[in-house]
């Protein structure tokens, strides 16, 4: 019986887990190499936009992620500085190195006040893919955030991985 007691926990327990917490594996963008492949709850959102960015928002839109995968040759540190002018985000006030898969670039930390006057922190990593690819993936945070809630961007955000070959 006490071999079965830690299966029976452990089956209970995903019987009973909140439907909130069920998943679905994404690949973006779909059909072409390089690509971020990762994991995103079912009760967030997903919407393309006309630039090629994926852009994700959990059920409260409090926090967001918005990714993309980019022909460029530019450094990065100059692309980093159009996008967040584009984005019309403050300049960024520090960078760290970063990587997904092993793809080698920096992180980059500012904040943005959206249109309705809500500030966000922005955290945008940008990695070199290869010669020809980027790869961005930028993680939003409304400031007054419910902990429960950034914790769970920042498993996707931190979960992206980024297929090659």
């Amino acid at each position: 019986m006490r071999k079965f007691l830690p299966i029976f926990l452990i089956l209970v327990t995903l019987l009973c887990w909140p439907i909130s917490t069920r998943a679905r594996d994404i690949q973006f963008p779909e059909k072409t190499l390089p690509a971020f492949s990762f994991v995103l709850p079912d009760d967030w959102s997903q919407e393309p936009d006309t630039s090629g960015n994926l852009i994700m928002f959990n059920p409260a839109r409090t926090t967001g992620i918005v990714i993309i995968v980019a022909e460029s040759a530019d450094p990065l540190d100059k692309i980093a500085t159009e996008a967040f002018g584009v984005a019309k985000a403050e300049a960024p006030q520090s960078k760290k190195p970063a990587e997904i898969s092993g793809c080698k670039g920096f992180t980059y930390f500012s904040t943005i006040t959206n249109p309705k006057g809500i500030k966000l922190s922005l955290e945008t990593t940008i990695v070199r893919v290869s010669d020809k690819y980027i790869a961005a993936a930028s993680l939003l945070v409304v400031t007054a955030t419910a902990r429960e809630d950034e914790t769970a961007a920042r498993l996707v955000h931190n979960g992206l991985k980024l297929v090659t070959e």
